[in-house]
């Protein structure tokens, strides 16, 4: 997994695209920030659970 491909498609009011880009210069950078954080935790979760699935 890279950076540059977790928390992929989040609406955001910054140029966040990808956990590779967070900003939290400023309040709306950090709140997309965390956004995305979230994102790029349920992805990483979802590739454990598939992981033990084998």
């Amino acid at each position: 997994m890279r950076t540059s491909n977790l928390g992929v498609g989040i609406e955001n009011l910054s140029v966040l695209k990808s956990l590779a880009e967070i900003d939290v210069t400023s309040f709306t950078e950090a709140q997309d920030t965390m956004h995305t954080l979230d994102r790029a935790l349920e992805e990483i979760s979802s590739t454990r659970v598939e992981i033990r699935a084998f």
